[in-house]
């Protein structure tokens, strides 16, 4: 027992040096490489990985898949540009009225849909996705078919989420991404994670044993669609152009599902090896293939899929966490 314990000591310790090191990394990096296009797909990482954290609240934790986050993240990022375009207001105010009224509209249009599960669920998620889409395609008042252009501001300022380099978007993107991650950590630690996977694995038992399954149901939505608010913003102010089409689409909200059933859904950094995995890889084709097979990435993300379906079902995550799992038992045995 004495030795078991051991190992699992110097196992936790070995993790937490691990899990320093890449977060010192992660923070020296800009200083080491000078590259725009280095740091910009590290950005998108982080975005993606915080995105897909946001959607694995309400699918990977509670177990109804969504396709229909893409959703939250455009009312995000339209809240905020369109208070920070009319009437001057600062981005970081624009992302607590987003969260606010991102919350207010998913638990209006999805609530009723909480009594579905399933693929009915799944499939109604888009239909409510493209109805929003399709109300600020049609909507002038919002920039419509056109979208929005936010204007240069100023070329290097906080409050205006403004920066004439990428270095500051890329700490912004890592520390909304580390904050999260802490947020989220404590979650699966509490009665309101512990809750979240009761529903998940048997819904029915989750009644029996007590748990106000529609209370916990609603309070995975309001999460997941904060979180999601808060990323829209970050995209607006990074991109300084948005649209129904690139905020709302199907692709967006395709992509979080994928990185993050990939990575490992309904764990805590599986969404966010997910991105790691997905994002370079849709890089290099972009710009190794895209001028002669535009969209091949996503024939990689099918290879992708269908490959950890079939050998890791659990996602990386889980196939690593079972592979060093299988090594604590072998060392036990030979010891």
């Amino acid at each position: 027992m004495l030795r078991i314990k051991m190992l699992r000591s110097s196992l936790k310790s070995k993790q937490l040096e691990l899990l320093l090191m890449t977060l010192i990394a992660l923070c020296i990096a800009p200083l080491m490489s000078k590259s725009t296009y280095f740091l910009h797909v590290m950005i998108m990482i982080f975005f993606f990985a915080f995105a897909n954290n946001a959607w694995n609240i309400l699918s990977g934790y509670v177990g109804l898949v969504s396709f229909g986050h893409g959703a939250f993240l455009g009312l995000g990022a339209y809240t905020s540009t369109l208070l920070l375009l009319n009437f001057g207001v600062s981005p970081w105010i624009g992302m607590i009225a987003g969260v606010i009224l991102t919350s207010i509209v998913a638990a209006a249009l999805f609530l009723p849909l909480l009594k579905l599960s399933g693929h009915f669920f799944a499939l109604s998620t888009i239909a409510v996705r493209e109805i929003i889409r399709l109300v600020f395609e049609y909507t002038p008042y919002v920039g419509g078919a056109m979208g929005l252009t936010i204007p240069i501001i100023a070329s290097s300022s906080l409050y205006y989420f403004q920066f004439s380099s990428k270095i500051p978007y890329y700490y912004i993107a890592l520390t909304l991404l580390l904050v999260q991650i802490l947020i989220l950590y404590k979650m699966e630690r509490s009665k309101v994670g512990y809750y979240f996977i009761a529903i998940r694995e048997n819904e029915e038992t989750a009644k029996a044993l007590g748990v106000d399954v529609k209370r916990y149901k609603i309070i995975a939505l309001v999460l997941s669609a904060s979180f999601s608010a808060v990323i829209g913003t970050f995209y607006a102010q990074y991109f300084l152009y948005i649209h129904p089409n690139s905020t709302m689409g199907v692709l967006i909200s395709v992509e979080m599902l994928l990185s993050a059933v990939i990575g490992g859904s309904g764990t805590l950094l599986g969404p966010v090896i997910g991105a790691f995995v997905l994002i370079p890889v849709e890089t290099v084709c972009r710009v190794y293939l895209g001028g002669m097979w535009e969209g091949f990435h996503l024939v990689i993300y099918g290879i992708l899929l269908i490959s950890v379906s079939i050998f890791a079902p659990g996602g990386i995550y889980g196939k690593a966490s079972g592979l060093l799992e299988t090594l604590r038992s072998k060392w036990r045995k030979g010891k």
